[in-house]
């Protein structure tokens, strides 16, 4: 576990199987850049990351509806990385364009929200705006108490 060297390389050759043998924006390569994208972010290489996640979504957004939850996740990476990066307001951007479709597709109180709200507050933390970030701790602990049960880790 954790041999990131090795699973870039698989990453990478994967993508170059995918470029010789399918039309450059075929949806399987979404994952391979997803899956990329993750390492690189585990390895502390943010900007590389990002690049993958940005290719991923490029692709998603040529090939699903704009309101499908799949792009969710690929905004919420973009938004990591961003975040780490120290990029606050553009992930702030990218996490209200998540959020948008959530609340589309999703009912208020789904537990995705949870991952939103402790998102919005990890950045409004970083933009040093800590009542907005209280703000939505609360709504994390909220949507967490009506989705999971009392002696959830979670608490």
């Amino acid at each position: 576990m954790g041999d990131y060297a090795t699973a870039l390389e698989f990453y990478e050759k994967s993508l170059g199987i995918y470029g010789k043998t399918s039309p450059p924006d075929h949806p399987d390569l979404t994952i391979s850049y997803s899956n990329a994208g993750e390492v690189y972010g585990k390895v502390g290489d943010y900007a590389t990351a990002l690049e993958f996640y940005e290719n991923a979504m490029e692709i998603e957004k040529k090939v699903v509806s704009p309101n499908i939850p799949k792009l969710v996740s690929s905004y919420m990476n973009i938004t990591d990385s961003h975040e780490k990066m120290g990029n606050h307001g553009v992930a702030l951007k990218r996490l209200r364009n998540a959020y948008k479709i959530q609340q589309k597709t999703f009912m208020i109180g789904n537990p995705a929200f949870s991952i939103t709200y402790s998102c919005y507050r990890r950045i409004y933390r970083g933009l040093r705006e800590y009542s907005a970030a209280l703000k939505y701790l609360k709504n994390c602990l909220v949507n967490g108490k009506n989705n999971l049960p009392e002696r959830h880790p979670g608490f």
